[in-house]
């Protein structure tokens, strides 16, 4: 998690809060979802980027490559839940859900996938193709032991809820191993939260406020995004307080290059 304490504070020192005075707990607190969607959603974004320089091999094939450090992050997100579909094929689509990565019929004949996955894979076909089901049969599975097909095409339906069937177009009631990418919340007393993130104020005798790490909803990030999430704010609340010189902080610190490492 990143700690929202310390990037307010981190803000405050660059405010020069005597001189120019700074932006409440509770503004603050309204900008802070939206730093923090803006740098998921750049988190998200970032892998096609990292794929092009890992295949040219500009990054570093070790642990410290862009590729590797973008699916680092991104893994911080991954989530993998156990399901059963309905008899006609559906499971509800998870609340935190965001971005489909992979599903498994669980206890199918099926060969183990490349990802030590045991079970038929479920190629997402993002919408109902109004026809017959086809399979995109990445994985070319030929065998044919369970309900003609090992192959199954899932899609969105218009309630919240992702259909699967077979490459017949056959619906049973099946286990799912669905892995997912969810949207990030918030981190309160050490357990993840969905509500999003803001701080904790404690108010005092003379209506004075205490902002109390404890009691605050954190960033739902990777700690390593401290300095990206300082940046973010600083754009925002740069712009709130009229204050330039951290707008532009934000703006130097957001349009640096992810320093590449070569072999």
């Amino acid at each position: 998690m990143v700690n929202i304490v310390q990037v307010f504070n981190t803000l405050k020192s660059m405010a020069n809060e005597d001189q120019s005075g700074f932006i409440t707990p509770s503004s603050f607190s309204d900008y802070a979802p939206v730093a923090q969607m803006n740098i998921y959603n750049e988190i998200m974004d970032n892998s096609d980027e990292a794929k092009k320089s890992h295949r040219a091999s500009i990054s570093s094939k070790r642990g410290t490559s862009n590729y590797n450090k973008s699916k680092t992050k991104q893994a911080f997100f991954l989530v993998k839940k156990e399901m059963t579909t309905s008899t006609n094929g559906l499971i509800p689509v998870p609340n935190d859900f965001s971005f489909f990565s992979s599903a498994f019929i669980s206890n199918s004949f099926a060969a183990t996938s490349g990802d030590g996955q045991v079970g038929a894979p479920v190629h997402m076909m993002y919408d109902d193709p109004n026809e017959r089901y086809r399979s995109s049969r990445p994985y070319s599975l030929t065998s044919s032991k369970e309900e003609g097909s090992l192959d199954y095409n899932a899609f969105f339906d218009s309630s919240d809820r992702i259909v699967i069937k077979n490459a017949a177009g056959v619906a049973s009631q099946k286990g799912v191993t669905l892995n997912y990418y969810r949207v990030p919340g918030s981190i309160v007393k050490g357990e993840q939260s969905p509500l999003q993130p803001s701080l904790g104020v404690k108010y005092l005798p003379g209506n004075t406020e205490r902002i109390e790490s404890f009691e605050s909803r954190h960033f739902d990030l990777p700690s390593s995004q401290f300095s990206e999430v300082v940046a973010e704010m600083a754009k925002l609340v740069g712009i709130q307080i009229e204050e330039s010189m951290i707008y532009q902080y934000g703006q130097a610190e957001d349009s640096q290059p992810e320093k590449k490492n070569f072999d």
